[in-house]
């Protein structure tokens, strides 16, 4: 069984349900992130309603079913990113977008590190700082997962992914999350999102997810 989704994309904007990114972002942080100082750069994606597709089911190839099935924050990334834009760039509009629900369990923001390091960037402070926006909006404990790409060994790995999760969410306390919403975890390099045979993709494993 699998679920799909039907996306509708537009040649200069994407449009998805509560998932728009806010008219009120200034120019210098689209610059900042995106590389382009004009609103009009703004990106969004519209995911249409999930679809149930059942295998070899009787007599029949496959079987369609619709329901309601949310589209994850990983799923529409990948949209953005296949619509010519950066990564850096997608991960700024998921977050400044994504502020209308949040479910446990499911993430809500990523941030990334430097080589070797466990100190946050300018970018990541900015991205933290945003979602907090959201974090206000409820109770629900927060789970700070730490990465870390395959340079290394595996418990050096494991060490400086947990690094990572503890220097976020020591920013996040520093902010006014309350220090018993947060659990810091690692799983070191054994989660990558990208290849770890290229310097691009390990860059993206280098880093923390808020759930």
């Amino acid at each position: 069984m699998n679920i799909k989704f039907s996306t509708f994309v537009l040649a200069i904007s994407l449009v998805l349900p509560n998932l728009s990114v806010a008219k009120s972002l200034s120019n210098q942080a689209l610059s900042y992130y995106c590389g382009n100082d004009k609103i009009e750069y703004e990106k969004s994606i519209t995911v249409g309603k999930g679809t149930r597709v059942h295998l070899n089911e009787g007599p029949f190839y496959q079987v369609e079913q619709a329901g309601e099935y949310q589209p994850t924050l990983d799923f529409i990334n990948q949209q953005i990113v296949s619509a010519g834009v950066s990564e850096t760039c997608a991960e700024f509009l998921l977050t400044n977008g994504f502020l209308q629900s949040m479910d446990s369990g499911q993430m809500i923001a990523r941030v990334y590190f430097d080589f070797d390091n466990a100190h946050l960037t300018d970018k990541s402070k900015y991205v933290l700082d945003t979602i907090m926006q959201l974090l206000k909006l409820n109770n629900n404990n927060l789970v700070v997962e730490g990465h870390a790409d395959t340079t290394g060994t595996a418990d050096y790995n494991f060490s400086l992914g947990l690094k990572r999760s503890r220097s976020v969410a020591q920013y996040l306390k520093q902010l006014g999350v309350e220090k018993g919403r947060l659990e810091a975890t690692s799983v070191g390099d054994t989660m990558p999102i990208s290849d770890n045979d290229t310097e691009a993709g390990r860059q993206l494993n280098r880093r923390v997810e808020i759930k």
